[in-house]
């Protein structure tokens, strides 16, 4: 990825009882790199991936989108993936696109 471009690294994977916690580090351009804490629940997991990759590419994805589509003046902070439906309207079609293929 070029260095003008966001991007997501993923650095620790949780087991919670409804899913998952990740810590993601994001690096913008211009900004210090810094991280965000991702919680994954099973639900979305399924609806997203089909249960057919792992759960930290799923976990990227939904950190990227959020990056891609978050107005240029907001800080992305700690957050349920459940949110991006409440964010972005057709966030299930986006995921579930941008996930096929990769497992």
């Amino acid at each position: 990825m070029a260095a003008d471009q966001p991007s997501v690294t993923i650095l620790t994977e949780k087991d919670t009882p409804s899913g998952w916690q990740f810590d993601a580090r994001l690096s913008e351009p211009g900004e210090p790199d810094r991280t965000v804490t991702l919680r994954l629940s099973w639900a979305d997991f399924e609806h997203w991936s089909g249960g057919a990759i792992p759960p930290s590419v799923v976990a990227k994805a939904v950190v990227e989108l959020a990056m891609e589509r978050k107005p240029a003046s907001a800080r992305l902070g700690d957050f349920d993936a459940a949110m991006l439906r409440r964010w972005f309207p057709g966030t299930d079609e986006v995921m579930q696109q941008e996930l096929r293929g990769k497992g």
